[in-house]
């Protein structure tokens, strides 16, 4: 009985010790990829789009966030609700990404036309819809500059992760 306890423990220490590795090299490789993506020099944006941006991360850092039904596709946690440029979008406390319903990334940004465009180089996303769940398409955005988004192919949104907003008004 003794030896099939210790048995027990080890075992699901194991499993532990292996979710925590794989939770930490996941975040290890967000953290290298948000380095790449440097932040643009304040006089490289436009004002108005510093001040979303700023408006953005102001309201993230809220003590009482209200809270959206929908969950971030990057890690599953309740998104919140944020009013920007007379726009309520949902961004994620946690891992910084948003999501934009249909037409207000295009409305945000200031662009002609819906993003990203249906004839851009596609492959599937590693995030699901938070709307239907399934898997969505990672498009390539602003070739040859290839900053890629995630939209669902439903249509229900496009999905930006921490800083590719910053990267849309960057390159547009």
């Amino acid at each position: 009985m003794h030896f099939g306890l210790t048995f027990m423990a080890i075992a699901a220490a194991g499993k532990s010790h292996t979710r925590w590795s794989e939770e930490d090299r996941a975040r290890r490789q967000r953290m290298d990829r948000h380095q790449r993506l440097s932040w643009a020099e304040p006089d490289q944006l436009e004002p108005e789009e510093r001040a979303i941006l700023d408006e953005i991360d102001e309201q993230l850092k809220s003590e009482t966030p209200r809270t959206s039904q929908r969950r971030c596709p990057e890690c599953q946690r309740p998104l919140v609700l944020i009013e920007v440029a007379s726009l309520q979008i949902e961004s994620c406390p946690h891992c910084r990404g948003i999501w934009f319903d249909p037409g207000e990334l295009t409305e945000l940004a200031g662009l002609s036309g819906e993003l990203p465009e249906p004839d851009k180089t596609t492959r599937p996303a590693r995030h699901r819809c938070p709307d239907c769940q399934e898997q969505m398409t990672e498009y390539a955005l602003f070739h040859p500059l290839n900053l890629l988004v995630d939209r669902c192919s439903q249509g229900h949104g496009v999905y930006l992760e921490d800083r590719e907003l910053e990267r849309v008004f960057e390159i547009r």
